[in-house]
């Protein structure tokens, strides 16, 4: 693949000869310094009518490579929903008398919650890994750490060997929550971002289904077999997709950034890929100029960023309390309060698949209507159908109403209308904008501390979900999710800012701009206050 320099790249002009020249450049190790300090890694060749009518042969164009590299990476978040979804099919045989490692109940939920240890404990160093030897490699980490924690399940016949088992799990699943959406964000160019950053919670629903469907069909041994070679998949495919660019240029390592966006966006006109390059360049730059990324406290301290991590942690907060990942855990508990036509394990089955299908809608939509709209209209719809389900489990349980069967059906549709307006818009979008938001020079710091914070909050939701239920009765989650949905509706009308169609720079440009204003705002009312108290 050849790069043409010409009027948009003046800072190859002092190596071509003016405006007017055009040359044909390969990316080869050959090191060339321009005039003004940038440095290029390009060997030179005239131009002649054949190289100029000759069109780059690649295997596949840079929007199917960003695809598959997507793909590849969310293989990581395909492990995240076995993770989750692991516990459903076998908890019934772990506590019983042919169990193949005896336990007791009290022993069996705490298997369930030590993931939760390995989450907690991890997500800061996974940051600041990922700052330091790159998103690829530190998420290609939780591929060895998966393989390992499946032998151990496979050869582990004490429950002390399944509590590790379950918190090295707990450490994958914070790495890939922190480093896979900044992975997919960074190799997405802007048409497309929105639709690449989806793939993380289509994976994720697509693991959950995953377990629940071998859970059922395998043997125990054989369940944590198939599970095992997700993980090796996972190593062998990542093995062969690049860094991303952004990482490179943070290191000063531009040869490799501008071969890895050669890669990512091959087919392209050569001169946009070469100011793609340049562009990134300068924002990681500006970013650097901007602030500093050496501390957690830096994070919280600059406005602009703090500003961005009270919008996502809003938004953090209504997608967490809609209960849409409790529900699952939950599946029986919740489905059989009312009077069901399939077994609970048939359900959990049926829910992962809703959830997982409905996500499609948002990958085609998402950079097309946008991100906010989707949002908005998520938090409407989880809205409606929470009170519609209150409404049937507060005459079931409270009113003690002898229900019609066709209740039932319709209770059961509106909680799979819960996941589908979820999974149309706050479920999957809060990744892409979690990459979007941040500036590169606290990107991965930034999505450490939200990593920690949904882990925080969904483990209150996971224990406040279960004491309402037993204090109040079941309607009682419904209701709290559609007075928070509704609440979520009017916050994302107004705070949630668009990112649709926008580069990075642009992005942070409308964030700066606008503190900006707000500190000339302040600054006026502040003279203003000055004048009144001295003319006082």
């Amino acid at each position: 693949m050849a790069f043409t320099s010409g009027p948009t790249s003046p800072a190859l002009e002092p190596l071509i000869g003016g405006e007017d020249a055009r040359i044909k450049v390969d990316i080869l190790p050959v090191t060339l310094a321009t005039s003004n300090g940038q440095i290029h890694y390009f060997e030179q060749e005239m131009d002649t009518p054949a190289r100029r009518n000759r069109t780059p042969s690649v295997w596949f164009t840079g929007t199917t490579r960003q695809i598959l590299a997507g793909m590849s990476a969310s293989l990581s978040a395909f492990s995240v929903g076995q993770t989750f979804g692991w516990s459903s099919p076998v908890l019934d045989l772990l506590t019983s008398d042919e169990s193949p490692v005896p336990m007791t109940d009290d022993q069996s939920s705490w298997v369930v919650a030590s993931v939760e240890f390995g989450c907690w404990s991890i997500p800061f160093f996974a940051g600041m890994l990922a700052d330091q030897i790159g998103r690829k490699w530190t998420l290609m980490t939780t591929g060895p750490l998966y393989a390992l924690s499946w032998a151990i399940a496979i050869y582990s016949r004490s429950v002390w060997g399944l509590y590790t088992f379950r918190i090295i799990q707990g450490l994958c699943v914070a790495t890939v929550f922190v480093v896979c959406p900044l992975f997919l964000g960074e190799i997405s160019e802007t048409k497309i971002r929105g639709a690449v950053g989806t793939l993380f919670q289509i994976s994720l629903y697509l693991g959950i289904l995953y377990t629940y469907i071998l859970g059922e069909l395998l043997s125990y041994q054989d369940y944590q077999i198939a599970n095992l070679l997700v993980a090796i998949l996972f190593m062998i495919t990542f093995m062969l997709v690049p860094e991303t660019p952004c990482y490179y240029i943070k290191k000063g390592r531009d040869k490799d950034a501008l071969k890895t966006f050669q890669w990512y966006r091959a087919g392209r006109d050569e001169k946009d890929i070469l100011e793609e390059f340049e562009q990134a360049k300068e924002t990681i730059q500006n970013d650097n100029r901007a602030g500093t990324n050496s501390t957690l406290l830096s994070v919280v301290t600059d406005r602009t960023n703090l500003k961005c991590i009270l919008l996502l942690q809003g938004l953090l907060v209504f997608r967490t309390f809609v209960h849409v990942q409790t529900i699952m855990a939950y599946a029986s508990t919740t489905f059989g309060k009312g009077e069901t036509f399939i077994s609970p394990n048939y359900i959990s089955m049926l829910y992962a698949a809703v959830l997982m299908l409905s996500n499609l809608p948002a990958t085609y939509l998402v950079d097309k209507a946008g991100r906010k709209i989707l949002i908005v209209i998520s938090t409407a719809g989880c809205s409606v159908f929470s009170f519609l389900s209150f409404g049937y489990y507060f005459a079931h349980e409270h009113l003690q109403l002898d229900l019609p069967i066709v209740c039932s059906y319709i209770n059961f549709v509106s909680i799979c209308m819960i996941g589908v307006f979820f999974s149309l818009g706050i479920g999957p979008l809060y990744s892409p904008l979690c990459c979007e938001y941040f500036p590169s020079n606290t990107r991965a710091k930034s999505s450490a501390l939200m990593s920690f914070s949904g882990t925080t909050l969904q483990m209150i939701d996971y224990k406040l979900f279960y004491f309402m239920y037993m204090t109040w009765g079941m309607y009682s989650n419904f209701l709290l999710a559609g007075i928070i949905s509704a609440a979520g509706l009017v916050w994302c009308s107004i705070y949630i800012v668009e990112t649709k169609g926008k580069s990075f720079a642009e992005i942070q440009a409308m964030f700066t701009a606008d503190q900006a204003k707000k500190d000339e705002k302040n600054e006026r009312n502040k003279d203003v206050r000055s004048e009144a108290n001295s003319v006082l």
